[in-house]
């Protein structure tokens, strides 16, 4: 952190601690933007710890946390910003209802662009009944998202897609070797393994135990989803159902490949460089004689 942002950001809590929660000369959420800028070239994990910190440490978020209706009117705007970036890096149900909360609270000239904001958080949660009734109930211009079917288990479970309209949870196998492969539609680096993983033979022997897991950001690329399933039905791109099982697996870039053995992580490879060097060292280690 440079020596300036963590000056501006020390000195911001003094006076919030010494004047109170509604005198906060900085607002929480540009606080928040500028230890994410000056971490950047931190371990994301590092990152989001580092964000977390500072923004349980304002008093404003102790009063949202008892009663958000008890938000300053001149905080309720910071305290839905704040809430909405610590929620893009670690999605959290609670704080969900905290933006739920805060929303009709907030002056008109910024209702509209929070309540989109909300609308893709829920996404990044799989929220998808509730994503639809906010979108119906402000007019949002947003496509309507499938019904989600399935039961919900304590197991890793992505979604499998049907059509653009359904979605059916299902567990990952969890017996054997498996790879857990975090790519996206969006991602060039992901692009880029998927075409050779699909074409190098020297990834034939891979792709049985492969699984394609798009990770629960706030978009939902269904049509890039849809046609690449249609074009590789044995190998399907299979978005992240959210749950306490995927802890142990890092989900926040793409790619990532995990390789697990009867569903315990053995190891992990990221990004994709060299030709995907790191992923035919994982798929040796799957290979090699036992």
């Amino acid at each position: 952190m440079k020596s300036t942002a963590l000056r501006r950001w020390m000195g911001g809590l003094l006076l919030l601690a010494s004047a109170g929660v509604s005198a906060a000369p900085t607002p929480l959420a540009d606080r928040l933007l500028a230890i994410d800028e000056d971490a950047r070239a931190m371990p994301l994990a590092e990152r989001v710890q580092r964000l977390q910190a500072a923004y349980q440490a304002d008093p404003l978020v102790s009063v949202l946390a008892q009663d958000c209706t008890a938000v300053p009117a001149e905080r309720v705007e910071d305290a839905f910003a704040a809430t909405q970036i610590i929620n893009f890096y670690a999605p959290d149900a609670r704080q969900l209802e905290q933006m739920q909360c805060l929303l009709p609270q907030l002056q008109d000239a910024s209702a509209q662009a929070r309540t989109a904001e909300l609308h893709r958080a829920f996404i990044a949660q799989r929220r998808f009944a509730q994503a639809n009734a906010l979108r119906a109930a402000a007019g949002l211009d947003a496509k309507v998202l499938p019904e989600i079917t399935g039961d919900t288990a304590a197991t890793r479970q992505v979604l499998t897609l049907t059509d653009a309209d359904h979605a059916v949870r299902r567990t990952l196998p969890q017996q054997g070797w498996q790879v857990v492969a975090l790519v996206h539609p969006y991602c060039g680096f992901s692009q880029r393994a998927l075409a050779a993983i699909t074409t190098d033979p020297a990834f034939a022997g891979l792709r049985p135990h492969l699984q394609l897991v798009v990770p629960n950001d706030q978009s939902w690329p269904i049509q890039q989803m849809l046609d690449w399933n249609r074009a590789h039905p044995d190998l399907p791109m299979q978005p992240l159902q959210p749950g306490p099982a995927w802890t142990a697996l890092r989900t926040g870039q793409t790619p990532t490949f995990h390789l697990l053995k009867d569903g315990a992580l053995t190891t992990t490879a990221l990004g994709w460089e060299n030709d995907g060097q790191a992923l035919r060292a994982l798929q040796a280690l799957m290979e090699a004689p036992r």
